[in-house]
């Protein structure tokens, strides 16, 4: 039990850690107007809202393969927030979007920390898990796709209540 605790006590310290950076982070971004000048490069190009959310579901599955979902959330979807809301974009879809896109990121090799974390828990080596991760990656893909072209299903609760 003391090894338990120990481990836990070394992961959520860890997770805490990363919490505040992130958000000290995110404050300094913020005081330096980097969201406004990511936000006015960004409609500079004219993009319609889909193909905005497109662009940043791509740069998120990206960043994906490198970086946790907790930091990504945290400091990612706030710069891109100001851009959202000029082109009309629900920012609760946009959240929705950016969950999946991180979800996905979470098993995608090599980085994919639900991975580092199945492969002990199932006493399987690293690559089978990678091997067999790849059908769950096109499934969450796929419904990442149907979810940003049909914005409904992810709204439809949302819509209910308002």
């Amino acid at each position: 039990i003391k090894e338990a605790l120990l481990e836990t006590a070394k992961l959520g310290g860890m997770i805490y850690i990363l919490i505040v950076a992130a958000d000290l982070f995110s404050k300094m971004i913020s005081f330096m107007e980097l969201p406004q000048m990511i936000g006015d490069w960004v409609l500079s190009f004219h993009l319609g809202p889909l193909a905005f959310l497109l662009a940043v579901e791509a740069l998120l599955l990206a960043m994906g393969f490198l970086f946790s979902s907790i930091p990504m959330i945290i400091i990612v979807l706030p710069i891109f927030l100001p851009t959202v809301k000029e082109l009309g974009i629900d920012p609760v879809f946009y959240g929705c979007l950016a969950v999946i896109c991180t979800a996905i990121g979470e098993i995608t090799p090599p980085m994919g920390p639900q991975l580092w974390f199945a492969a002990p828990i199932c006493k399987e080596k690293m690559g089978k898990i990678m091997k067999e991760s790849w059908v769950f990656l096109g499934a969450m893909v796929l419904a990442l796709l149907v979810v940003t072209f049909v914005p409904d299903i992810p709204m439809f609760l949302v819509n209910l209540f308002r």
